[in-house]
């Protein structure tokens, strides 16, 4: 899967945001991410990748902060792909 070019995170009044304009839509979504969110996506952005990147770039992340919980990690990045993928961010 990949995140789609057209798409990008725009610092608004401190908050992160994805603001998706769809092209057969008129109406703009926005997405609020935080900043695990962000990270990720900035280590993402224009490359190919996998369910399995996504938690190893995780436990990367937070092995170097706090004990990981390994089984937490797994339902975010879920999480985060589905969020992405109904908001038609992802290509897969």
């Amino acid at each position: 899967m990949r995140i789609k070019n057209e798409y990008h995170i725009h610092s608004v009044a401190g908050e992160n945001l994805v603001i998706a304009r769809g092209k057969k839509r008129t109406a703009i979504r926005i997405l609020s991410l935080n900043p695990n969110a962000v990270w990720l996506w900035e280590q993402l952005a224009g490359v190919d990748f996998t369910e399995e990147d996504v938690i190893c770039l995780l436990l990367f992340r937070f092995d170097l902060e706090i004990e990981v919980d390994l089984p937490t990690i797994i339902s975010d990045v879920r999480r985060w792909i589905d969020v992405l993928l109904r908001h038609n961010i992802l290509e897969l």
